[in-house]
C-alpha cells in the first residue's frame, strides 16, 4: 500500500517531501489571518525550516496533504521567490493514525505549532464541530476552553458583518468584541459607526474597548427566557428567507437553537 514515504525522498520519523508535491485542501483552513508571513519567510530563508508540517496521505495517494503548517507552506514559497532559499524539500511528519476530519479540526486548536487562532477563526472552527452534533460541553472540554467561551464565540459568529469587519481589522479589542456581539445588531452598527465617525474628524480611528460597549449596551437583558429565544428563532428565520444581508442569520439561528437545546440546528 502507498504512503506518504512513497513520495518523500528520505523516511522516518520526519520525512523529506519536495515542496511541488505538498498541498492545501481547500476550505479546509479555518485561518483567515496569516499574520506576518514575509517576516516569516525571511527567517526560514536565513536560518532553514525549524518546525516540521503535519500532513496526510491525499485521497487518491499523488499529493501530501498539508494539516498543520499553511502559514509556514506560504513562508517557504515566499522565501524560494523572493529570499533566494532554494528549499525543494520540506520537512514533515505524517498526522496520528486514525485521524478523521474532526480530530483535525480540534488539531487546529491544540497543536500550537504556528500563530495562534483569532477569535473568528475559532468560531469558524467550534461551528464546524457542532456541525458534526458535537455538544457544546463536549466541544468546551476537547479544546480546553469553558462552556461560556463556546457561547461566546457563537455569538460572534452570528455578530453584523460590520462588527466582524471591526474585528478582521483590529477597529476592536477582541473582549469587547465578544460582549458587544450579545447585543442588538442595531446597537452593533452604531457603536461601530461612532468610533469609525470620531476616526474621520481626529485622525486615527479608536480601538473600540469594553467600557464602551458596556456603557452603550447598559440596561439590556444579560439573560432570555426559552420562550423568547423561540419568538428569536422565528423572527430569524423570516429575515433568512427574506435573504436579509444585514447579518449572518443563519448563524444567530444556529446560535439561539442551541441556547434552548435544540438538536435539529437547522
Amino acid at each position: 500500500m502507498s504512503g506518504i514515504q512513497d513520495i518523500a525522498t528520505s523516511r522516518g520519523t520526519v520525512y523529506k517531501v519536495p515542496f511541488g508535491k505538498l498541498a492545501v485542501e481547500d476550505g479546509f483552513n479555518v485561518r483567515e489571518d496569516y499574520g506576518d508571513v514575509e517576516e516569516l519567510a525571511r527567517q526560514i530563508a536565513e536560518n532553514g525550516q525549524k518546525t516540521p508540517m503535519i500532513v496526510r496521505l491525499s485521497d487518491d495517494a499523488s499529493k501530501v496533504v498539508i494539516i498543520d503548517g499553511h502559514r509556514r507552506h506560504q513562508a517557504i514559497e515566499l522565501a524560494n521567490k523572493k529570499y533566494d532559499a532554494s528549499i525543494k524539500e520540506v520537512a514533515c511528519i505524517n498526522e496520528e493514525r486514525g485521524a478523521n476530519e474532526e480530530s483535525r479540526i480540534v488539531d487546529m486548536f491544540v497543536l500550537g505549532s504556528g500563530k495562534p487562532l483569532t477569535l473568528l477563526e475559532q468560531a469558524e472552527a467550534v461551528k464546524r464541530l457542532l456541525n458534526y452534533q458535537w455538544k457544546p460541553a463536549q466541544v468546551a472540554k476537547k479544546i480546553g476552553k469553558t462552556q461560556s467561551f463556546i457561547s461566546q464565540l457563537l455569538n460572534l459568529q452570528g455578530a453584523t458583518h460590520e462588527l466582524r469587519e471591526a474585528v478582521r481589522k483590529g477597529t476592536i479589542s477582541p473582549t469587547a468584541a465578544i460582549k458587544l456581539s450579545a447585543a442588538p445588531a442595531d446597537q452593533q452598527k452604531e457603536i461601530l459607526k461612532q468610533v469609525h465617525a470620531l476616526g474621520l474628524n481626529g485622525g486615527a480611528i479608536q480601538k473600540i474597548k469594553v467600557k464602551d460597549v458596556e456603557k452603550a449596551t447598559k440596561g439590556v437583558p444579560s439573560t432570555v427566557s426559552s420562550k423568547k429565544i423561540k419568538t428569536l428563532i422565528s423572527e430569524v428565520k423570516v429575515k433568512i428567507k427574506e435573504e436579509d444581508d444585514s447579518r449572518n442569520w443563519e448563524d444567530v439561528q444556529y446560535g439561539l437553537q442551541l441556547a434552548i437545546g435544540l438538536r435539529k440546528m437547522r
